[in-house]
């Protein structure tokens, strides 16, 4: 069986602004503020002696919260242990994002994995799933979006990441990021990154992160970081440069994976809303592009008995044959949602009985290692593989695993397979197990 997965991530915390987006991440949760600051801590205490020196300087947060920091080494424990949230006495709405059980052990493993580089962290990734045989893990551009400081320019997460696609002959080809934004002096050229990395360095798509302060198309109506709408003059702007993209991915068949979950990380408020599919009809209806709709509205939509982001999602694949959507980060499995479980499964029955077989456009993914800290996401592959079998029987299973993500990423026949077999021809890489025939 042909295994892909569509979803993954291997970046670490030279990357991404990583103390901003752990708060953006956890901002409405204030009960959950201690356990950001002790991460945050952790994440610093790692840096000092992990992989090649950060730039800035590690003990910053220390001296910022030094009660925190001194309880560290004798009372982890404390530190980590989310208190309870909500009322108990209400029920929360069928789509309001549920709190993620978090497990201390993991979270302190996941605040010292991030610390290393992109390489090792790819390691650790195929360690983890040796079932899967190819991962699209996706690259984010986060300079400038969160105030940073970023320690790596998107270059330089290129590069290094152009050598683990060398080293790993054939198992990782990552996606390039793109963001329309106003680019600073250290992150210009932004489409002719795109194609350098896919038509020369082994890279097989585009990620691109609404949420992050844009939307596909119309951005003058865009909500702004200061509350306000984008307005038409930078508006204009990223739709041209939008523009450019989708031409471009148009011309040489080049796959876009799209963030498109209720949840996630936000820029600012109101900046989740980019990430709605209905967003995504203007663009589709003007370019023929493969388009994956990742995490199909997030799993408490794909489970909702109420109209939901997924309903959007599903619309969209129905009006246009380009379009897929990923299974990644379904956190259902722990044994409290086993009623959302069931309701995941019904969904998934009903894609896959619809007539236009909107199940030969469902791919799978782990969000590896954005999960890494919850309760129930360790081995991902195996609990998904089991709930597609449960949910629509074993001879489904090796579509969603694997054989609809070689459609998505075009590698059956076209241009995208014979750039990547003229990759392995020039670094001398065998055609992989899973190149289909």
């Amino acid at each position: 069986m042909t295994t892909i997965d569509v979803h993954c991530h291997v970046f670490g915390a030279r990357e991404i602004p990583y103390e901003r987006v752990v708060r953006a991440r956890y901002e409405n949760q204030p009960l959950l503020q201690p356990l950001v600051e002790g991460l945050l801590t952790v994440i610093d205490l790692y840096r000092r002696g992990e992989g090649p020196p950060f730039e800035r300087d590690p003990r910053a947060s220390l001296r910022r919260n030094p009660e925190l920091a001194s309880a560290l080494p004798a009372d982890l424990a404390g530190v980590f242990e989310a208190p309870p949230q909500g009322d108990p006495g209400r029920s929360p709405s069928a789509l309001e994002e549920p709190e993620q059980p978090l497990n201390p052990l993991k979270l302190l493993g996941w605040a010292d994995l991030i610390t290393e580089t992109q390489g090792e962290i790819t390691r650790q990734l195929l360690e983890a799933y040796p079932n899967i045989q190819l991962f699209t893990p996706l690259a984010l551009d986060m300079w400038d979006r969160f105030g940073g400081p970023v320690e790596r320019t998107v270059d330089q997460q290129l590069s290094e990441l152009a050598r683990v696609v060398v080293r790993e002959r054939g198992r990782v080809h990552p996606f390039v990021p793109f963001d329309p934004k106003e680019d600073d002096e250290a992150n210009d050229r932004a489409l002719d990154r795109v194609l350098d990395a896919v038509l020369h360095r082994g890279f097989v798509g585009v990620k691109l992160y609404p949420s992050h302060g844009f939307r596909p198309w119309d951005n003058a109506d865009a909500p702004g970081p200061d509350g306000q709408t984008l307005g038409h003059e930078r508006g204009a702007r990223y739709d041209a440069a939008l523009d450019r993209l989708y031409r471009a991915c148009a011309k040489h068949d080049i796959p876009i994976t799209a963030h498109a979950a209720a949840g996630g990380v936000k820029a600012y408020p109101g900046a989740g809303r980019n990430a709605h599919p209905d967003l995504w009809e203007p663009v589709l209806r003007r370019y023929p592009l493969r388009l994956n709709l990742a995490h199909l509205g997030g799993y408490w939509h794909v489970a909702a008995r109420t109209e939901s982001w997924t309903d959007a999602a599903l619309a969209l694949m129905r009006d246009h044959s380009g379009v897929y959507a990923d299974l990644s980060f379904q956190l259902i499995f722990n044994d409290s949602r086993r009623g959302m479980r069931r309701d995941h499964a019904a969904r998934l029955r009903a894609i896959a009985a619809d007539s236009q077989d909107l199940g030969g456009r469902l791919l799978y993914g782990s969000d590896w290692h954005l999960g890494n800290a919850l309760r129930k996401a360790d081995r991902y592959d195996r609990r998904m593989r089991e709930h597609l079998a449960e949910a629509l029987g074993e001879g489904f299973v090796p579509r969603i695993m694997g054989e609809n993500a070689l459609d998505f990423l075009g590698l059956r026949a076209g241009p995208a397979r014979d750039r990547l077999q003229r990759f392995y021809t020039q670094h001398s890489i065998d055609l992989p197990d899973w190149w289909p025939a």
